[in-house]
């Protein structure tokens, strides 16, 4: 009888904790919009064809080009272990047919919500990229990035999207997933110490910047390609810098391989993050790159075929 008591008490406990505790907020905003629900309908087929032409509330949105303004606000809310740069935000407002917007305070003229899109070319369609989409972390239960989705689609010309989430998926399909991998830079200049410059790289001074940085190497007939991104690194360990590359083309020479690393320690960047692709295929396991976070990749008002192998997205 008295084991009887206490199972009906610990009953009573669990049930009494279960409907007592804060359920989890999830957003109703997903199950209207026109997202893949599944993969059954053809390739390039768009969802909604008046979706994004009727002007959304656009009350406290604004156009905003003050980079200084969108670089702080970004850093104290976007990413906590990412510090991004003028040059690099400078650089992302100069794409073509890119877009920005803000989400004001009215009483303080703050920024507490930002949105970022450019037009690019994705299997030979034009899309809309969508980017840097934050709230600040005191306002993140008021429907601000609602706000800002529809803002940023409705004053774009493409109205077919795409956009990536890390670590964690979005409550619709995506049309493709992998994983970011980094290696310290120090440690692979101490496994490849053999090293001699033939300088086959050589930088695009014309397309490169302080933090954006694109290089290119011709042996015989293939020219091979490297884009990639300074960004500040901050963590509880330590602070440093790290490349980031965003694309590669015909990068499967051993030796432009090593002489990358070098190029990577001249910049004083600790830390290389790149997509398992190209040389980088193979040399995550050789070179023992750890894995980071997941990258999902979704379609917006467009049905994608399933991508299985990574690829690179050549939007800045």
């Amino acid at each position: 009888m008295f084991h009887i008591l206490i199972i009906v008490i610990i009953i009573i406990f669990i049930l009494y904790y279960y409907y007592r505790k804060p359920k989890k907020h999830i957003s109703k905003y997903w199950s209207n919009m026109p997202v893949m629900r599944d993969h059954s309908k053809p390739n390039m087929s768009i969802i909604d064809l008046k979706y994004g032409l009727s002007p959304p509330d656009m009350t406290n949105i604004s156009s905003f080009l003050k980079v200084n303004d969108i670089v702080q606000f970004l850093n104290d809310n976007y990413i906590d272990y990412y510090e991004l740069s003028t040059d690099y935000i400078s650089r992302k407002l100069t794409c073509d047919n890119s877009r920005s917007l803000v989400y004001t305070d009215v009483a303080t003229g703050n920024i507490i919500g930002y949105v970022y899109s450019s037009t690019f070319i994705f299997q030979g369609k034009p899309f809309t990229y969508v980017d840097l989409l934050c709230v600040h972390k005191l306002y993140r239960k008021t429907h601000i990035a609602e706000r800002l989705i529809d803002a940023i689609i409705y004053v774009s010309p493409i109205k077919q999207i795409i956009h990536k989430k890390d670590s964690t998926c979005l409550p619709f399909k995506h049309f493709h997933q992998t994983s970011h991998y980094s290696c310290g830079v120090a440690y692979l200049c101490s496994k490849y110490t053999e090293y001699s410059n033939k300088n086959q790289w050589i930088i695009d001074e014309k397309e490169s910047s302080e933090t954006v940085k694109i290089y290119r190497s011709s042996i015989g007939e293939v020219e091979s390609v490297v884009k990639f991104v300074v960004f500040g690194f901050k963590n509880l360990v330590k602070n440093g810098r790290l490349g980031e590359i965003y694309f590669c083309k015909d990068l499967n020479s051993e030796s432009l391989y090593i002489e990358l690393i070098y190029i990577f320690k001249s910049l004083d960047i600790d830390f290389l993050v790149t997509l398992p692709l190209d040389i980088f295929e193979k040399k995550i396991n050789s070179d023992f790159y750890a894995k980071g976070m997941d990258l999902y990749m979704y379609g917006f008002n467009i049905y994608l075929d399933y991508i299985e192998k990574p690829f690179w997205l050549d939007v800045f």
